[in-house]
């Protein structure tokens, strides 16, 4: 097949019905990988391949097969991160219990990883709000102990209700059709990214120091007028959270700080962010992978 035919395949099985046995679709999957150049070009149809196999392999309970399909993916054809990172990524999932997919989260969260570096000569506290099973606290934990091998998690901070998102808002009413935007839509609920303050303290037991702050956000924020951040990352999804995280840590941030949201393609959080920044004339920068930051002044 040519790169062409490829994708209509690929259109094919991506739709609601089709014919192909489970075994056509691996002998396909198989050849996409074996078959297609490294290259610009064909990254997003192999991505999809690899990402095709893994979620299969879980399905079939396979979950150390999953990961040696990963990291043949890391070593095969995955956008570029440095190795100890990579590394960083394999260890958290495994300490978290996190699938290796949906692949793109491990690009989002090395560019958050990437925000958070930039911090790394600054004062302050450094927060979570919204953690889910702990992956990207893991992330930057493991970070900040790459700079202070004494690092156990001290001055780190979590914010979650630990009960999942809390209640949407007309805010946060998911527009438009295609496959990405459903998924967005069926993840648009009270309670959806659920983990319990146990699991995470479990996943992140190697940084004991950490401070957990169970609740609903704002309540959960503790009334601390001199506290002072450098890093703050906001993965809370919808609108309310997103903006009183934002109006909370905003004032906190040493000079050159930064305050990050992870979901700047959810709508409820893009417009809390964008009303924040139009109101206090904020000025923030968007990433490829639709992170919103702001660096403060």
């Amino acid at each position: 097949m040519n790169l062409q035919e490829i994708r209509e395949r690929i259109r094919e099985l991506s739709g609601d019905n089709f014919s192909a046995t489970r075994g056509e679709v691996e002998l396909f999957l198989t050849g996409v990988i074996d078959g297609l150049p490294r290259n610009a070009e064909t990254a997003k149809e192999l991505t999809w391949a690899y990402e095709q196999i893994i979620q299969r392999r879980l399905e079939e309970g396979r979950s150390a097969r999953a990961m040696r399909v990963f990291r043949q993916y890391i070593d095969d054809c995955a956008p570029v991160c440095d190795e100890t990172y990579n590394r960083h990524y394999l260890d958290g999932l495994l300490a978290t219990g996190m699938p290796a997919v949906p692949l793109k989260r491990r690009d989002r969260f090395y560019s958050l990883v990437q925000l958070f570096r930039k911090t790394s000569g600054l004062e302050g506290l450094v927060a979570e709000c919204g953690c889910f099973r702990g992956l990207s606290s893991y992330l930057l934990c493991a970070t900040f102990r790459d700079a202070d091998p004494g690092f156990d998690g001290n001055g780190y901070r979590i914010f979650d209700s630990f009960e999942g998102l809390s209640a949407p808002r007309a805010e946060d009413r998911v527009e438009g059709a295609g496959p990405e935007v459903e998924t967005l839509r069926q993840m648009t609920h009270q309670g959806y990214f659920s983990a319990s303050l146990d699991w995470v303290k479990k996943s992140l037991q190697s940084f004991p120091g950490i401070q957990y702050y169970p609740g609903w956000i704002p309540q959960a924020f503790p009334d601390e007028p001199a506290a002072r951040y450098r890093f703050v990352h906001v993965d809370v999804d919808v609108y309310q959270p997103t903006r009183d995280c934002f109006e909370y840590f905003h004032e906190r941030l040493v000079p050159g700080g930064i305050i990050a949201s992870d979901d700047y393609n959810w709508p409820g959080a893009r417009k809390a962010i964008e009303e924040f920044c139009a109101r206090t004339g904020a000025a923030f920068e968007v990433t490829p992978l639709l992170q919103a930051y702001i660096v403060r002044r």
